[in-house]
């Protein structure tokens, strides 16, 4: 099953506002030792988001025809890979 997750930096947070830049979906594959999701960073243009309009921006976000959600993390694997995803973006 494939699905696509939106995480947002904390990194890149500094205030508040509701416009985004995202980066290309990346799917963290099985082969890699990943979950085959796909995870989308976005991060604030001008500041932080709370939760509420993460969450909506996740959900208004589509990719392969999959609707996205907020991420949950759930390894320290999946950890590693979306610090590394994040590092690359900023």
């Amino acid at each position: 099953m494939m699905n696509l997750s939106i995480f947002t930096s904390t990194a890149l947070t500094l205030g508040l506002s509701a416009s985004a830049v995202a980066a290309a979906p990346v799917q963290w594959t099985i082969a890699d030792g990943g979950n085959d999701h796909w995870y989308e960073l976005v991060s604030p243009s001008l500041g932080r988001l709370d939760w509420s309009e993460a969450n909506s921006l996740a959900e208004s976000s589509t990719h392969l025809g999959l609707t996205g959600y907020l991420a949950t993390i759930t390894s320290a694997d999946e950890q590693s890979f979306l610090n590394d995803m994040n590092a690359a973006f900023t």
